[in-house]
């Protein structure tokens, strides 16, 4: 786990830019509909995998690097027509690659929770009261990423999507 993980989705739900590409520009969530906040997340993990995988330094991107045209530098590096498209699908097949992963070691969704400390109703400010309802959070958030949203196991046709059909039915544990 890392604090950094969520970064890009944290922006994009409060309405800011995750970069200067029409794929990374969402609409402002409403912070209380924990519903349409999974295809956020998703959006921002695949994007934050991208950037990760490219040796980039998160807190360089907050800076001057905050437009970084990243498919052009990728384009210009490596000498291919390559689009944000095809990056956030890179994003999204490391990002499952990951799933895969924690669900052959035995990880399942329920493993993965918030702190108590964040998870309970706050007692004072805007938010008393009120509950992070985390499971349907993460229920979207696993279906925006083509995942069964209970079990967390990647679908088949998305696994196929991203190139990664000799893992279909092979990451359970054995």
């Amino acid at each position: 786990g890392r604090h950094t993980t969520g970064t890009f989705a944290v922006l994009a739900e409060r309405g800011m830019s995750m970069g200067p590409y029409p794929e990374l520009q969402v609409p402002k969530a409403d912070l209380l509909d924990y519903k349409e906040k999974g295809p956020i997340h998703a959006a921002g993990s695949n994007y934050y995998q991208l950037l990760n995988a490219c040796g980039l330094c998160l807190l360089a991107y907050f800076g001057p690097c905050a437009a970084l045209p990243l498919a052009d530098c990728i384009s210009s590096v490596t000498g291919w027509d390559f689009s944000m498209i095809e990056g956030l699908e890179a994003g999204r097949r490391i990002q499952t690659l990951r799933q895969v992963f924690n669900l052959r070691e035995g990880f399942q969704p329920e493993d993965f929770r918030l702190p108590e400390r964040i998870s309970v109703a706050p007692t004072m400010g805007p938010f008393a009261g009120r509950e992070v309802d985390f499971d349907v959070m993460r229920e979207k958030y696993y279906e925006a990423m083509g995942w069964d949203p209970y079990s967390g196991q990647p679908l088949k046709t998305s696994l196929e999507e991203l190139g990664l059909n000799k893992l279909a039915g092979k990451y359970e544990k054995k």
